[in-house]
């Protein structure tokens, strides 16, 4: 009657094919297609305004655009520079800058084409990616928990400058307890990993999703992939052996810094192309309000809801909403569309890359 024998057998039945193939209940299935039913209820709602914002982006100064594409294409540099020097730190096989650039353009298309499971998806595939490249998986692990957490709280850092900007001191103290609770859930999981039911635990939950993630990338790659239960054991292993050094969370930080500021750019300039504009503590509290849509997001790439809260929020702030909508569409074709087109010629290439 020991609880040891019964977490062996949890483990050790998680990579079974019927568990790893498993598909959505029907209440995720059911809450994606109500996602995708507002998002059409909206866009029909406001149907006048985004004809007349069609309008109004035909229009648009290329200059500005070209100055946005410019400014997503440093974001996703500092996202990838950020996840170089955080996780493939000390690491015996270097990584070059095109390669990390690649997984994150092709992280970043799976985590925007998958509603709700999109994210965790992501971190699989970024984290397979890694160990493939040589990088020990409990340093990738851990390097991937590590880096969200200072770009959260980065972003948290941005969030609060503007809002002591724009004096609004109450959204100001509800994201730093937002940026506190990100940072606490991080350093509360790997600190639970030091002890043996940590780590238990961590095995039964990453096992099956890590088996997942192997089941659709292999329909990329083509690649032999491992026991999802022995590489999910080894990197718990190694795990209590990986150090970060201060100087590498500090460069982290400012890489994050690129990833958001080229991102609030990236908005800046399109709103810019359709000859707006606002003062960068309420541009900056107007793009919040999109990367909030994105994150609780149940349809793919937050399609539908992220326009619409965004361009709720540049109309709040003071744009015209014929304005505001051409410029949310800009934005999202090149922060969203573009984007993920990179990414899925990258996994495509991956595809067809011999093993």
């Amino acid at each position: 009657m020991s609880r040891g024998p019964r977490r062996a057998a949890v483990t050790e039945s998680t990579p079974e094919p019927g568990i790893a193939s498993r598909r959505p209940g029907s209440g995720r299935l059911l809450i994606v297609v109500a996602g995708i039913g507002l998002a059409g209820a909206l866009a029909w709602w406001g149907r006048g305004w985004l004809t007349a914002a069609v309008g109004t982006v035909g229009q648009a100064s290329p200059v500005w655009l070209l100055l946005a594409v410019a400014a997503k294409a440093v974001s996703m540099t500092g996202l990838a520079g950020g996840q170089r020097r955080i996780i493939a730190r000390g690491s015996a096989h270097r990584l070059g800058l095109r390669s990390v650039l690649a997984t994150a353009y092709a992280g970043n298309t799976i985590s925007t084409a998958l509603p709700l499971a999109g994210a965790g998806m992501s971190a699989a595939f970024t984290y397979r990616r890694y160990v493939t490249s040589g990088v020990p998986s409990a340093q990738a692990a851990t390097g991937l928990a590590v880096s969200w957490a200072v770009a959260s709280a980065t972003l948290t850092a941005v969030l609060s400058a503007a809002a002591v900007g724009t004096g609004r001191l109450g959204l100001l103290f509800t994201g730093l307890l937002g940026g506190l609770a990100s940072v606490a859930v991080v350093t509360g999981l790997l600190l639970a990993l030091q002890s043996v039911r940590g780590r238990s635990w961590a095995a039964a939950v990453a096992t099956p999703v890590l088996g997942v993630v192997q089941r659709v990338t292999h329909r990329f790659t083509h690649r032999a992939a491992g026991d999802p239960a022995q590489l999910v054991r080894a990197a718990l292993v190694e795990l209590t052996a990986t150090r970060l050094r201060p100087r590498d969370i500090a460069l982290g930080a400012g890489a994050a810094l690129l990833l958001w500021g080229g991102d609030i750019a990236c908005i800046g300039f399109a709103l810019a192309a359709v000859g707006g504009s606002l003062s960068p503590p309420l541009l900056i509290l107007a793009w919040s309000a999109g990367v909030a849509a994105t994150t609780f997001s149940v349809t793919p790439g937050g399609l539908g809801l992220v326009e619409a809260a965004l361009g709720a929020a540049l109309i709040a702030a003071g744009i015209p909403a014929t304005t505001a909508l051409a410029a949310v569409l800009l934005y999202r074709l090149v922060s969203f569309w573009l984007v993920a087109a990179v990414g899925a010629l990258i996994l495509a290439a991956d595809r067809h890359r011999p093993a």
